[in-house]
């Protein structure tokens, strides 16, 4: 027999849809990512992609976050949504995707690019990532504590030792094919001309075969960070710039 003035089952249904996100997450503890599935996929929400570099399986829903994680936890992934919206179009590169989001949290990112965003931008704790994604362990750091703190020290005195460091590679290598250019008579390859101007994919894929090259004579079986796309938007980006900053 029903207890008189009981809720029915519809409003306590729609009792419980009406409780905040926060409490219904609140005994749901981060989990590791299930790294085959995202591998396979390839493509997720940016939101989605910020919470795999942190090595958590992301919620169905991002405002389920803020109750799923520590508040130091919560602070750090939305710091690195904040970096790779702002990203997003320039060294994270856009994807058009049939389910893509109005908000900028909403967008699709390839896996891959978010790794080597990640990884550029010097966010920490990528390996879980690294080997997700890629099929691949990190290399075990065969450095002692001390030297591992001078290592940390050194790259917090120079910032070139993150981010910007992959751009000084990059131009390495491209003055490295200059010279070998140079020295073969000095004559431009063809295929860097298209259309009257630099043929920034045929010229990105040349830079990658040098730093590839690089990688293998000094024992590196991988070189990630330094995808074509990637490059190749750093040579325009960079052009854009030469001609931008003498206009401000």
């Amino acid at each position: 027999m029903a207890t008189k003035n009981a809720p029915s089952t519809t409003q306590r249904t729609t009792a419980l849809k009406a409780l905040p996100a926060k409490i219904l997450a609140a005994d749901k503890e981060p989990s590791n990512p299930r790294w085959r599935q995202w591998r396979q996929s390839g493509y997720c929400r940016l939101w989605m992609a910020v919470v795999l570099t942190m090595n958590i399986e992301p919620p169905k829903k991002s405002i389920h976050l803020e109750a799923m994680l520590s508040a130091e936890k919560y602070q750090e992934y939305k710091d690195r949504k904040f970096v790779a919206i702002r990203q997003y179009g320039k060294r994270l590169p856009s994807h058009k995707h049939h389910a893509t989001g109005e908000q900028h949290g909403e967008k699709y990112v390839s896996l891959p690019d978010m790794l080597m965003f990640a990884q550029e931008m010097g966010w920490d704790d990528l390996e879980p990532m690294t080997q997700g994604i890629t099929g691949q362990a990190a290399k075990q750091s065969s450095l002692t504590t001390a030297q591992t703190n001078d290592v940390l020290h050194t790259a917090e005195l120079n910032p070139t030792l993150k981010g910007e460091r992959y751009s000084l590679v990059r131009s390495g290598a491209l003055l490295e094919l200059l010279g070998q250019w140079a020295l073969d008579g000095g004559r431009i390859p063809n295929d860097c001309i298209r259309a009257g101007a630099l043929n920034f994919s045929w010229l990105a894929k040349q830079v990658n075969t040098v730093i590839a090259k690089k990688a293998s004579a000094n024992g590196k079986a991988t070189f990630s960070g330094f995808g074509v796309d990637v490059t190749r938007k750093e040579f325009g980006k960079a052009q854009q710039e030469l001609d931008d900053y003498f206009r401000e």
